[in-house]
């Protein structure tokens, strides 16, 4: 048995170990610390000793290097499963972020503007393709000067209709994945519609995007950026790196070596061989009495 197996099944019995100063220390009641497993814990202390030593040499804190400039870049491992799913279906609209604002007409419209334009040339994610190259996935970055939001002009009983055309399938290959319209509704309140493919996009990134649109709208500075996304991924993806996690490839690969069984479940209809990603809209109405509790 492995070192960390053996770490593992100590700790599945509420068996904790740990190592300071060449020192084990266990952490256990009475009842589970037998005299054969302190024997064991004996015979395999440099070994335990050495695992420790070990992984506390990998979790030393690296600064994540500038990339040099290249023509195109690495996908990250999360950009690789989300581009072969797009791959898989370019005609879904699965993977889009869409986000609907009502926004009063106090709005600055050009302020606003300006504003996406330097979120997108402040972000590369904001402005990269997706392409093949020599067989292999890879990401560019464009220049953000060609990027600009939509206009339209409607009433409310537009809104609909244009939000469907506007919600449509990105080209990863061709097109900016960021999407940006303002529709002016006749009589009421500016529609800011925002959309955005999810391998440049998740609820983190969301978070920083809507931080630094108010910090420029409301004319702030914001401080350079030391790196891009595309630095996280040529770093993730280096020799150095990948050779720091092997041992936790070959662990996982070793432990899935075997064919996994199907969970076969009950279920009410039989279901397609596709998936579709449809969903449907179910409502419910609760009186003040049920919201109130």
């Amino acid at each position: 048995m492995k070192i960390e197996e053996y770490i593992s099944s100590l700790r599945s019995k509420n068996i904790i170990i740990s190592v300071q100063e060449e020192r084990i220390s266990v952490k256990a009641s009475d009842e589970v610390i037998t005299p054969e497993i302190i024997a064991e814990l004996t015979d395999k202390k440099q070994e335990i000793i050495d695992f420790f030593r070990l992984v506390k040499k990998g979790k030393e804190f690296v600064s994540i290097p500038r990339a040099s400039e290249e023509s195109y870049y690495p996908l990250s491992s999360a950009q690789r499963r989300m581009y072969f799913l797009y791959e898989f279906d370019k005609a879904s609209t699965t993977y889009n972020m869409p986000d609907f604002f009502r926004i009063s007409r106090d709005l600055d419209v050009s302020q606003l503007a300006m504003v996406f334009k330097s979120l997108v040339a402040r972000h590369q994610s904001l402005r990269t393709v997706f392409v093949i190259e020599e067989g292999q996935a890879v990401q560019r970055i464009l220049d953000s000067s060609s990027f600009d939001i939509s206009y339209h002009r409607g009433s409310v009983s537009d809104i609909d209709s244009y939000i469907d055309d506007f919600v449509r399938p990105f080209n990863l290959s061709v097109d900016y994945p960021i999407r940006i319209s303002l529709m002016d509704v006749i009589g009421e309140d500016y529609l800011l519609l925002i959309d955005l493919h999810h391998i440049i996009n998740d609820g983190v990134s969301n978070e920083i995007l809507m931080r630094d649109f108010w910090s420029l709208y409301h004319g702030e500075e914001l401080p350079d950026l030391r790196i891009q996304y595309v630095d996280y991924a040529v770093w993730q993806q280096s020799d150095v790196h990948q050779s720091l996690v092997s041992r936790h490839k070959e662990y996982w690969l070793d432990r899935y070596r075997e064919e996994l069984t199907t969970l076969e479940l009950p279920t009410d209809y039989p279901r397609p061989l596709e998936r579709s990603n449809k969903g449907d809209v179910h409502s419910i109405y609760l009186d003040k009495s049920q919201s109130s509790k």
